[in-house]
C-alpha cells in the first residue's frame, strides 16, 4: 500500500471484492494459475528459427542425412578457417573440386543449384513431387559427401578420386530414393532422371475432371454460396458470401475478416 500511495495511485478507484478474500494471481497465464511450463517460457533463451529445418525433417530424408546437414545449417562443423582460411562455404560450394561436383549434378537435373538450402530447393519449383524430393536428397547427399572427402584429405591425407566420389554419391541417392512416394510427371525429363539413378518408376499423377453443378433457386428464393479460408492455424482468416436469385444473377456479395 505504501508503494501505491507513493506512486500517486488512487486507491479508491480499485475494484473491491464484496465476498471472499484476496488471492494471488499468476499474471503470465490467462487462467491465473502457476505452471512450470509458463515459468519456463519466461526464463528460457529463444534462438532464431531455422527455415531449413522443414526441409531436413521431411520423411523422404534419411535421419543420418538429416543429422549431417543439420550441422551444416547450424555452422557447427570444425573447419580450419582460423588457420588456413578454410570456411564451410569453401568446402561445400566454392572450391574447384566442389564446383565440378555441383556442375555434374546440374547436368543431371537441369536445375541450377545454390549454396543456400532454401534457395536451392526453390529452384525445383514447377517440377513433379518425385523430382523435387530427389533433387533435395541429391543436394543433401552431395553436401555430406563433400564434407566426408574433405575430412579424408585433412586427417588421413588421402587424395580424392572423382570416379569413386561420383559412384558413392550415385549409390547413396539410389538407396535413399526408396523412401520417396511422390508422383512423377508424364514427361521424358522425369523419366531420364529416374532412369539415371535407377529409381523405380512411380505412378503418374493424372488429373481427372470432376463434374459438379448446382441448380438455381426457386422464385422468391436466394442461393447463398459461402466459404472461408485461413492462412495458418492460427492465422489470418476470412469468409465470404455470394447471393444469387432464381435467374442466376448476383444479387449481392459480402466478405468479412475473422
Amino acid at each position: 500500500m505504501h508503494y501505491l500511495v507513493s506512486s500517486d495511485v488512487d486507491l479508491e478507484s480499485f475494484p473491491r471484492r464484496h465476498t471472499g478474500s484476496d488471492r494471488k494471481i499468476w499474471m503470465p497465464d490467462l487462467k491465473g494459475l502457476f505452471s512450470v511450463k509458463c515459468a519456463r517460457e519466461l526464463v528460457r533463451m529463444r534462438y532464431p528459427v531455422l527455415e531449413e529445418a522443414d526441409l531436413l525433417w521431411k520423411s523422404v530424408v534419411h535421419p543420418s542425412l538429416t543429422a549431417q546437414n543439420w550441422m551444416f545449417v547450424r555452422g557447427a562443423c570444425a573447419t580450419l578457417d582460423k588457420i588456413e582460411e578454410e570456411s564451410l562455404e569453401h568446402v561445400l560450394w566454392s572450391g574447384s573440386a566442389t564446383n565440378r561436383a555441383w556442375q555434374w549434378l546440374e547436368g543431371i537435373f537441369h536445375i541450377i543449384p545454390h549454396y543456400n538450402l532454401l534457395a536451392a530447393n526453390k529452384k525445383a519449383k514447377g517440377r513433379s513431387r518425385m523430382v523435387k524430393d530427389l533433387w533435395l536428397v541429391s543436394i543433401l547427399v552431395l553436401r555430406s559427401e563433400l564434407w566426408y572427402q574433405r575430412n579424408k584429405m585433412v586427417y588421413e591425407k588421402k587424395k580424392p578420386c572423382w570416379t569413386f566420389f561420383k559412384k558413392r554419391v550415385f549409390n547413396l541417392i539410389h538407396e535413399y530414393s526408396a523412401r520417396m512416394t511422390g508422383y512423377m510427371f508424364n514427361k521424358v525429363e522425369d523419366l531420364e532422371i529416374l532412369n539415371f539413378f535407377r529409381v523405380k518408376c512411380h505412378r503418374v499423377k493424372m488429373l481427372e475432371p470432376v463434374e459438379c453443378f448446382w441448380q438455381p433457386p426457386m422464385h422468391n428464393q436466394l442461393l447463398l454460396c459461402c466459404d472461408g479460408a485461413s492462412r495458418g492455424n492460427p492465422g489470418v482468416a476470412g469468409a465470404g458470401v455470394v447471393e444469387r436469385n432464381s435467374a442466376c444473377e448476383v444479387v449481392g456479395a459480402m466478405c468479412v475478416g475473422l
